[in-house]
């Protein structure tokens, strides 16, 4: 029995061996894991640095790139969902400030000073054969179809990126018309600020936030400035044909990640002098606008609590309303009859006055 069995075995494992070149030569499609390819939105030898307002991508440890010491990152395919690599042998730079390679682009902001620092997102776009980096405010990821047409696309020296969704390809003599909906591959970010003074843009890396290859932007908080994003001098509020009242205290804060997601928090507190006049809403501006889907408009419950001199006291159940593309919500209170009720500028008179809120949005669809 031992024997009958042990012949058996010995059998089929001869079997398997002469079948084995047969199997080889045909054509049977096996999915392996590539472990050449580096993962999609990650990199090796891949440096970022900020010096004298100029953007530098080199190598590790500040090296020079070249054919031998190459910068590999992973990217969304151009042809299909697997992944690439795309690989850069010579280093790249970019520069702000006054008469550089970006100024004159708004990339979607109010032409007001933006000196609180924000995050500036560095993709790859490809066409399947050629890779460039991209500066964009919009963290573009996942192959996003990013451009309608060429006017969404900009390259260096150019003066045409105002869109929010923009993006500059940091390369220059490009038929951009040939890199409409090109797929981008967040990788990484870069702090900056914009001056009025020269359309300028500051680039740095600044340690309190570690920018770089990473996403490390998701985990921060940034200080929203006013009188941007259509918002009336010295406040978040637009003037919306009235006068938006001042608090003593104004904090707005946001936070956005690699997706395009959007959180805001809003805390205005106590009489800052200037009172609200006007039957007009009341309509609190974003830093991004919210994503253009159906001409839908998303009702946000819950969002805080507010009060004013009148009509609107003891803290008031706030809720608020935001339609696609707009960079504003719509604030209401619950009122008596748990009905939703317009504020208006004017219900901010002389007197105690509160804002806080907290709420969430898409900016801009990645997939």
């Amino acid at each position: 029995m031992m024997k009958t069995t042990t012949t058996k075995i010995i059998n089929t494992i001869l079997f398997l061996l002469f079948s084995l070149p047969a199997f080889a030569g045909t054509a049977v499609n096996i999915p392996i894991r590539s472990t050449t390819v580096t993962p999609v939105g990650l990199s090796s030898n891949c440096e970022l640095n900020v010096s004298a307002n100029t953007i530098t991508i080199s190598g590790a440890n500040g090296t020079a790139l070249s054919a031998s010491n190459p910068c590999l990152i992973g990217i969304n395919s151009f042809t299909s969902s697997v992944a690439a690599q795309a690989s850069f042998t010579s280093n790249v730079t970019v520069t702000g400030g006054a008469s550089s390679q970006t100024d004159g682009n708004l990339w979607g902001i109010t032409e007001a000073n933006w000196a609180n620092k924000m995050p500036m997102f560095i993709g790859i776009i490809t066409d399947g054969t050629s890779n460039y980096f991209t500066l964009s405010r919009i963290p573009v990821q996942y192959a996003a179809q990013v451009a309608v047409d060429a006017t969404d696309i900009c390259q260096l020296d150019d003066t045409s990126c105002d869109g929010e969704a923009d993006v500059m390809i940091l390369a220059s003599g490009l038929t951009l018309a040939n890199w409409v909906n090109a797929p981008i591959t967040q990788v990484a970010w870069v702090a900056a600020t914009y001056a009025t003074s020269g359309n300028a843009w500051t680039f740095s890396e600044d340690t309190n936030y570690q920018v770089g290859f990473n996403f490390n932007f998701e985990r921060h908080w940034f200080a929203f400035p006013q009188a941007q994003k259509g918002a009336a001098s010295g406040t978040h509020l637009l003037a919306n044909s009235g006068t938006p009242p001042q608090c003593s205290t104004e904090n707005y804060r946001y936070n956005i990640n690699r997706h395009s997601d959007v959180k805001i928090d809003v805390d205005y507190a106590s009489d800052g002098g200037t009172d609200g006049s006007g039957a007009v809403g009341t309509l609190l501006a974003t830093p991004y606008a919210r994503v253009a889907s159906s001409g839908s408009t998303t009702i946000y419950d819950q969002l805080g609590k507010v009060n004013g001199a009148t009509t609107i006291t003891g803290d008031q159940e706030l809720v608020g309303t935001m339609t696609e593309d707009q960079s504003y919500v719509t604030l209401f209170y619950v009122d008596s009859n748990s009905a939703r009720s317009a504020i208006t500028l004017a219900m901010f008179s002389n007197g105690s006055r509160t804002l806080g809120l907290q709420c969430s949005y898409t900016a801009y669809s990645s997939f």
